[in-house]
């Protein structure tokens, strides 16, 4: 009831008759309801994208990996032992 009233209120003031405000809500809401269906088919498609990309970006540095040739190992480890022990670090 409160929403009819202000319906008429509003009608009045505008200066038109309270179906036509109706309508012209009506028509608001239905467009406000497209716009934010193709706001969500937007961010789904701009989140596509951004999978496309990554992908390529990943098949493009396995690529270059491939092409790269690897290091031989010469089959040494590092040592950090000096020929010094010490006793009596604990750390």
């Amino acid at each position: 009831r409160a929403r009819d009233d202000r319906r008429t209120k509003l009608a009045a003031e505008a200066g038109i008759d309270v179906e036509e405000l109706a309508r012209r809500e009506k028509e608001q809401a239905e467009a406000r309801k497209q716009s934010l269906e193709s706001d969500k088919e937007k961010k789904i498609a701009a989140k596509e994208k951004k999978v496309e990309a990554a992908e390529k970006k990943a098949e493009a540095a396995e690529k270059k990996a491939e092409k790269t040739p690897k290091k031989k190992k010469d089959g040494k480890m590092m040592s950090f032992d000096d020929g010094k022990e010490d006793v009596d670090d604990l750390f």
